[in-house]
């Protein structure tokens, strides 16, 4: 009879503290999922036990745990239950942790081995990785929760300011990582649908504002650039120059050889492009490597170039200054690397008196001044190197006017000066 009445004790504390729980869950005092993931990876980490579970004939349970001296020693309980708790706490406090980093590190060089990501890109995921998980990337990854992770890539774009652009691009690092980590049992939850379920509108990110005057050398500036590279022209200066009359990438420009250029030397064919990227193998330390790609960043980048004819003579220049190079830019017998041709166009930026502006800028004034003078959209992408014009548009076409010519066309429209013609 006490037993019954024990046994009734127990059910109704069961019953009490299942509805605290419950309680506790409805008032958000307890993360569910938390607590689901939690539960999982016990099951998870018990699953991995390298040692058989079994019952004696006596009913008691039976395992192995490693031992440092021993190599393994015989454990016993007296319920499933038990064993399998002990197996879980042996595991639990002697398994080294598996950082947020270390689950990246993993994903990352594991892509790129397998040959799924280019070294470029590969260093892009790293810096993209450096930038935002300072502190957040030395959690232990099996603790961090959806809502968790949910927290944390909301709070980015107010951190860093981010556009809807970037913040995709953290998303797709974040993505990926997650479901290898999933795959290797560190997490357990629905990747894919922790993402889906974030609260995230346009008004929380950034605006696409775009400062036309940062974008392109205007037309106050565009002369100041091209006369001091005319009057001063060594090696690099001249492949300033054939970048602003044809508009091709510094990438492109430094892996030019003489075979690309056609007979009459006012065309050549981009071949070719320059890639910069952290060597993956070295894990001491970041070295960078500058290499050769034997194709051009797309496929609509193998193209040919044509020089205006007023500027044909840059040709004849370039082969004054290297007479028997294999590449077209040397200099101590080296091929020249877009680096130093960007930090030049800074120091030509500052001689003049202007803003510095790098190369893809160069590419950008290239592309307005084509669409600006009405030039054939199959033509003006055909030079471009893109596969419509709506890229050339969007991302290349920008207001070159300075602000004199944009007010003196202002000042030619009649209804915007209505004052003048009453005065006349």
């Amino acid at each position: 009879m006490r037993k019954k009445v024990n046994d009734n004790k127990t059910k109704e504390s069961d019953l009490d503290y299942a509805i605290l729980l419950q309680s506790l869950i409805q008032r958000g005092n307890i993360d569910l999922t938390a607590m689901q993931q939690q539960v999982i990876m016990r099951d998870i980490i018990i699953k991995n036990h390298p040692y058989k579970i079994w019952q004696g004939k006596g009913g008691k349970w039976y395992t192995y745990l490693p031992h440092e001296d021993k190599g393994r020693v015989l454990k016993v309980r007296t319920t499933e239950q038990a064993i399998r708790e002990l197996v879980y706490e042996y595991w639990a406090n002697n398994q080294s942790i598996v950082t947020i980093k270390d689950a990246f590190d993993e994903w990352n060089n594991t892509r790129y081995y397998k040959g799924k990501i280019s070294p470029s890109t590969h260093t892009r995921n790293r810096q993209m990785f450096e930038r935002f998980f300072k502190e957040f990337g030395q959690r232990d990854i099996t603790k961090v929760t959806p809502i968790m992770w949910q927290d944390f890539l909301e709070e980015q774009i107010h951190i860093h300011n981010l556009k809807a652009k970037a913040f995709s691009g953290l998303k797709s690092i974040v993505r990926g990582m997650l479901k290898r980590a999933k795959k290797n049992g560190y997490i357990c939850f629905n990747v894919t649908e922790m993402l889906e379920d974030m609260d995230i509108t346009e008004r929380e990110f950034a605006p696409n504002f775009i400062d036309e005057d940062k974008e392109v050398f205007n037309e106050d500036e565009y002369p100041l650039v091209v006369e001091y590279l005319i009057k001063n022209p060594d090696i690099i200066n001249l492949g300033i120059l054939l970048m602003f009359e044809t508009g091709i990438r510094v990438g492109e420009l430094v892996t030019l050889k003489y075979e690309d250029f056609n007979d009459t030397h006012n065309a050549f064919t981009i071949r070719r492009t320059e890639t910069r990227y952290i060597n993956p193998l070295n894990t001491e330390k970041d070295e960078y490597i500058t290499e050769v790609k034997f194709f051009p960043k797309t496929e609509a980048g193998l193209r040919t170039v044509l020089i205006p004819d007023s500027f044909g003579w840059i040709y004849a220049e370039l082969r004054k200054l290297n007479l028997a190079g294999e590449w077209v830019f040397m200099a101590n017998d080296s091929r020249i690397v877009a680096d130093k041709v960007r930090k030049r166009l800074y120091k030509v930026c500052d001689k003049v008196g202007i803003p510095r502006k790098s190369p893809h800028k160069v590419r950008k004034t290239y592309a307005s001044i084509l669409l600006e003078n009405k030039v054939d959209n199959k033509m003006v992408i055909g030079l471009m190197g893109h596969t419509n014009i709506t890229t050339t548009e969007i991302h290349y076409h920008r207001n070159r006017k300075g602000m004199e010519r944009k007010l003196a066309v202002l000042n030619s429209i009649p209804d915007l000066n209505l004052m003048k013609v009453s005065n006349d």
